[in-house]
């Protein structure tokens, strides 16, 4: 269903015609405009919309939700490859999301889960409720500013009743304050006399992944307060407090009721023609997690949220977003890189800026950012290598300290890692694919979790750019050495020595999921060999300026420092494959033995991802990229190859590569650069705009694809021109 929709400005008619007729949006140098509404592109605007501040999350789903769009279905969701996966259709799909709040799933292992909606806000007329699928409505926007955070929608409504009624709906997460939600829902009647009815609730009543994920829920209501609290499956307490407050001509009627999963306050009011009324919305998150990572807390999560969202309901609108928008400008000042901007548009990289300082984490050193930027539930807002190599760099330049709590939460699930490590009978640790709260492997295919190891090495080598970057060699001494010395320590029991003299690492899947189980792969060995020298290197100088440090750190890891020699002698002799004759590094040792198949002659829809196309077992015979390998590894050493090795495995993998993954473009277009191939950087720029922005794609239906806006970022931070 689509309906007729027209942009609105502050002063302008809500009728005036559209500049632009027939686009679906508009963009600005500081925000995107949505001037039409339809049911196939809604859950789309639902992630790129998405608000947030670190501590939460809430999808920009419509305040009273869509009439025929159910948010509490149950159904099955079982784990398999996200590239192929067709997940459950639904219109809508409401979500809020608190990092550091997991559940179980009892298919997919630990999940983020979905908590109580609490933006909800209907408005009724003559006793017609509004809805966007539904009711007449004779113009919209949707406007999200990037820099302030305000999501603002505006719409025209003519009822059946004969009235109009211009609707303008406004919300904010508060960067100032992180429990903070604020919202508010203006109502001026341009013709007709209608009775006013507002619902303001929270409900508890939602799936995640069609699974329920609460153990218990209290609710409670007042005239002015609505109060939710839910134990989850893992025994985190999530309490939701709202205060509601109505402005108006005298005489607004309040009502409140409870159910055992939601709470509701109803403010009823006449108005007349020119008359105007506003419901204003405070809503405060908290939860048991902040007591346990701040002891000086001692009210119980219940308390503080109705305690934040008192206080707020105190301040004016004005106020609150004052001090919210002074804090989102200090972390722009230092992240916007439009004045650089010289391939990618300013619109788009600052879109995809808004998400990326979104998304940094409130709960330090306790959760790292999902691949799905908490925009959705696909991923299950597990942590996998995109934090370390594709979002640290963003962290790194514009907030150092973002970055150094992204490392600590590795550091803080090391003994999870040690756990993973164990379970394959080797020592030191392992991190895994996909990492939960604790560090321990939540991803249920063997496929990933037994091959995919490259991610340690990743870890290690974020932690080097981290210390070399700031020269914070306290976090070096206090965190740093005992990973690497642990990474490594896995490292030499994993590889096998051949024949030949070598180590090896066999039954390996690179960046490249579509060839797993190879041999030698390069990007894996190049990484492991730095992981190793690194902890050589690093442990040398601890023991030289923090000796006291070191003699601790070996005596509690029962560390000999002979390890070291084991660590150098295997990184001299884990070999990367490379053809002398046409300067080329090869993907595996084994890549030439895979069978060349008919990509294009095979791949009938270019809409959809090639793995449609080929059954897994196909792709795991043939040589088929679903992404950069070879590439990605030139982009983190651009300084060990020269343009030679460069050209010749840029053109060599090129035709090879399929592009299924959201991670690809943005190699290749770093290396494109690099080499003067002007056509192939505007393409693969295009098709990383395209991966989100491109409505028709639906990319983030289910969430951001956070580490390609982080590389949308990094083109125009590393000054990407024509």
């Amino acid at each position: 269903m689509t309906s007729q929709m027209v942009l609105r400005d502050e002063g302008q008619n809500l009728e005036a015609q559209n500049q632009q007729p027939g686009a679906a949006h508009l963009l600005d140098e500081w925000s995107v405009t949505q001037t039409q509404w339809d049911t196939d592109t809604n859950r789309a605007w639902e992630g790129l919309l998405t608000q947030g501040n670190g501590y939460f999350h809430v999808r920009g789903s419509f305040e009273e939700g869509l009439r025929d769009e159910p948010q509490n279905l149950e159904y099955e969701r079982k784990m398999q490859s996200v590239t192929v996966e067709v997940a459950t259709h639904q219109t809508s799909r409401q979500g809020v999301y608190i990092p550091a709040i997991t559940g179980y799933h009892p298919e997919v292992r630990q999940t983020v889960i979905n908590l109580p909606w609490f933006a909800d806000i209907t408005i009724s007329a003559d006793g017609e409720e509004f809805d966007m699928a539904h009711s007449d409505v004779r113009g919209f926007s949707r406007r999200l500013d990037w820099r302030s955070g305000v999501l603002t929608r505006r719409v025209r409504w003519a009822t059946e009743a004969g009235s109009v009624i211009d609707l303008v709906w406004e919300r904010f997460a508060s960067q100032d304050n992180h429990h903070l939600f604020v919202q508010r829902l203006r109502a001026d009647v341009i013709s007709g006399n209608p009775q006013i009815c507002w619902q303001s609730g929270l409900t508890a009543d939602v799936v995640t992944n069609g699974h329920r994920h609460f153990s218990g829920i209290t609710t409670d209501a007042s005239n002015e307060t609505l109060a939710c609290e839910v134990v989850t499956d893992h025994g985190d307490v999530v309490a939701v407090a709202s205060r509601v407050v109505c402005e108006g001509p005298e005489g607004i009627e309040r009502t409140s009721s409870v159910t055992d999963t939601g709470a509701q306050i109803e403010c009823s009011t006449p108005l007349a023609q020119g008359q105007s009324a506003v419901l204003n919305k405070y809503t405060a998150l908290t939860t048991s997690r902040d007591n346990e990572l701040d002891p000086a807390l001692t009210e119980d999560p219940a308390a503080r949220a109705y305690g934040v969202a008192r206080e707020a309901s105190v301040e004016k609108w004005g106020q609150l977003l004052e001090a919210s928008t002074k804090q989102a400008v200090s972390a722009w000042d230092a992240a916007d890189r439009a004045d650089r901007a010289a391939l990618i548009d300013v619109p788009h990289l600052r879109w995809a800026t808004y998400h990326l300082l979104r998304c940094t984490p409130a709960f330090e050193g306790i959760t790292q950012v999902c691949p799905k930027g908490f925009a959705g539930e696909a991923y299950y807002g597990r942590y996998f290598w995109d934090t370390e190599i594709f979002l640290s760099p963003f962290y790194l330049e514009t907030n150092p300290a973002a970055a150094r709590g992204l490392l600590e939460y590795r550091y803080n699930t090391l003994d999870g890692a040690r756990k993973n490590a164990r379970e394959y009978n080797c020592r030191g640790a392992k991190y895994p694919w996909q990492s939960g709260t604790d560090g321990t492997e939540q991803c249920s295919l063997w496929e990933y979790s037994d091959t995919e190891l490259h991610i340690s090495a990743d870890i290690a080598f974020a932690l080097a750019q981290y210390v070399d970057r700031t020269g914070d060699s306290e976090f070096m001494w206090r965190c740093g050495v005992e990973i690497l010395v642990e990474t490594s320590r896995y490292w030499v029991d994993r590889v096998d020595w051949g024949e030949d003299g070598q180590a090896h690492l066999i039954n390996i899947m690179g960046p490249d999921e579509y060839s797993p189980m190879t041999r030698d792969n390069a990007y894996t060995n190049w990484m492991v060999r730095f992981n190793l020298n690194q902890a050589v290197r690093w442990a040398t100088a601890m023991k030289r300026d923090a000796p006291e440090a070191w003699a601790e750190l070996i005596s509690r890891l029962d560390f000999e420092e002979e390890e070291l020699q084991a660590f150098s002698h295997v990184a001299s002799n884990l070999p990367v494959p490379y053809d002398e004759e046409r300067k080329l590094v090869l993907q595996s040792s084994d890549f030439e033995d895979y069978a060349v198949i008919d990509i294009d002659g095979m791949w009938k829809d270019r809409t959809k991802p090639f793995g449609f196309y080929a059954p897994q077992e196909k792709l795991y015979r043939s040589r088929c990229l679903k992404q950069a390998d070879v590439v990605s590894l030139l982009t983190l050493f651009p300084e060990e190859f020269d343009d030679e090795q460069v050209e010749s495995a840029y053109e060599y993998y090129k035709p090879y590569t399929v592009h299924d993954s959201s991670l690809s473009p943005a190699a290749h277009v770093q290396v494109a650069h690099r080499l003067g191939k002007h056509d192939d950087v505007k393409e693969f720029v295009a098709k990383m705009i395209a991966v989100d922005f491109d409505l028709s794609r639906g990319g983030a239906a289910d969430g951001m694809h956070i580490a390609n806006c982080a590389c949308i970022w990094q083109l125009a931070d590393l000054g990407v021109s024509q």
